[in-house]
């Protein structure tokens, strides 16, 4: 559920890009971590801050949860609460560094509020200028590349926000992909499709995509585009996805035109 104050106001200035790929993050761990039947809720409301606009973002789950002593560090870089829950609901809650860094540069802070088996409360602020212009924002003029839409694409993702976020933008690409939600699922999709090329999430439960992507290398076509996607952009983590034959990556949060880059790549 959601629900945006009514004192927020309709028209402001600020970088959109940041703010959903904040939003993003946070959703997708929420989703993740928030077993079938939980409840995920975003509010937003505003404050007057001299001549701007203070935006507060929450954004609450009825999930796992956090230890209290574990919380301070969730925002440092590639930070996990339990390394036990990579293995029961795949990845590790990456993401809140970038979630941090790109509060700040939005003149903003975030934290987070938790209790164990009950659920997390992610906040987020940042500061913005109220716009007169209610005119429609124009897209900003580039380049237009040239893509295969012929391509036969399958999406590897447990995560099910993360899922319909790189479906969306595959089809307003022009394709219809198709969908495994771990290592054993894209091996059995190779088995009947000839695909072309394969986004692989590198941590899935059961079996990630390190694992799936070796398998896929024995069994198959060696011209499968395999291309990682991670939240962790550390130069390690890229050189174990090539080391498994893996093609290229993307790091998490993907855009559009990230996938468009790469796909005219």
């Amino acid at each position: 559920s959601h629900s945006i104050h009514q004192e927020v106001p309709r028209f402001l200035e600020s970088d959109s890009t940041r703010i959903h790929q904040i939003l993003a993050n946070l959703l997708s761990n929420a989703v993740k971590f928030t077993p079938e039947g939980g409840q995920i809720s975003v509010k937003v409301f505003a404050e007057k801050v001299g001549e701007q606009v203070k935006l507060h973002f929450t954004v609450k789950d009825s999930g796992i949860g956090i230890p209290k002593e574990k919380q301070s560090d969730l925002f440092t870089r590639f930070t996990q609460a339990d390394s036990s829950t990579t293995k029961q609901f795949g990845g590790s809650g990456l993401g809140l560094s970038i979630c941090r860094t790109f509060a700040e540069l939005l003149g903003g802070e975030i934290w987070v509020e938790s209790t164990p088996d009950v659920g997390s409360k992610f906040c987020f602020t940042i500061l913005a200028e109220i716009s007169d212009d209610q005119t429609a924002a124009q897209e900003e003029d580039v380049e237009v590349l040239d893509i295969d839409t012929s391509m036969n694409i399958l999406i590897v993702e447990d995560n099910q926000w993360n899922q319909r976020l790189v479906l969306n933008y595959l089809d307003r690409l022009g394709y219809t992909p198709g969908l495994a939600a771990n290592g054993y699922e894209a091996i059995a999709a190779c088995e009947s499709v000839n695909y072309d090329l394969i986004f692989m999430d590198m941590h899935m439960p059961e079996m990630d995509g390190i694992e799936a992507t070796k398998d896929i290398r024995k069994k198959f076509s060696k011209n499968i585009i395999i291309v990682g996607l991670t939240a962790n952009a550390l130069a390690s983590n890229r050189e174990k996805g090539i080391a498994a034959g893996m093609n290229d990556y993307l790091t998490k949060p993907v855009t559009k035109r990230h996938i468009e880059i790469c796909l005219a790549k």
